[in-house]
């Protein structure tokens, strides 16, 4: 999964800039989303995780730590979580069921170019 794929239902679905570096609450909150998520489905450090919104690792880290905690606090926080992270997995299925299907193409000796 892609970073840019995840800021993007990020920002849509919260109807925010987290590229913004805005200090108040729901933009720190939502780049705490963001943190969780991209730590979950990429294999990105923390430090390109932070440059992909103009923070560092150590605000990465933060969010990271204090993510549970304000979505224990805020249903809205937690229920967006839930909703991104399934639209993460069907992308996730169909990338996967994408990547087997030319696999067996390939193997039959289809190429598509």
């Amino acid at each position: 999964m892609e970073l840019k794929t995840i800021k993007e239902l990020v920002n849509s679905n919260i109807n925010i800039n987290i590229d913004n570096t805005i200090q108040r609450r729901e933009f720190v909150e939502a780049r705490a989303l963001y943190y969780a998520l991209c730590k979950e489905y990429t294999i990105e450090s923390l430090a390109t995780i932070g440059r992909s919104v103009n923070k560092n690792h150590a605000t990465v880290i933060h969010g990271l730590k204090n993510f549970p905690i304000w979505s224990d606090q805020s249903v809205s926080l937690s229920s967006t979580y839930l909703d991104i992270k399934s639209k993460l997995e069907l992308l996730q299925d169909e990338m996967v069921l994408e990547k087997n299907k030319n696999i067996l193409l390939n193997k039959k000796g289809i190429v598509f170019a």
